[in-house]
């Protein structure tokens, strides 16, 4: 799937997506979960909205209404804090 380039903008609602490769599992354990919550919280929060999440075993959907420039950032440092956690604890 091609990464889109759209410029997000602030007061906009979007539908946020991604899915692990190969069908592998994004939340291996329920503590995974509440960890990508967490990162939700510290990342997005603070430049979004976000009015739903919706967390399958091997990817998630985002509904946000973006606040301010910046989301873009945000959730490239909320992916990459996940997935370097997840690939350390799991090997």
């Amino acid at each position: 799937m091609p990464i889109s380039k759209a410029k997000l903008i602030p007061g906009y609602y979007y539908h946020i997506y991604n899915r692990a490769i190969d069908s592998c599992r994004l939340f291996k354990e329920e503590r995974n979960y509440e960890f990508f919550l967490s990162k939700i919280k510290k990342y997005l929060l603070p430049v979004s909205e976000v009015l739903a999440y919706c967390l399958i075993p091997n990817h998630y959907h985002l509904l946000v209404k973006i606040r301010e420039d910046g989301f873009s950032e945000s959730m490239h440092k909320l992916a990459l804090s996940y997935v370097v956690s997840i690939n350390n604890t799991y090997q």
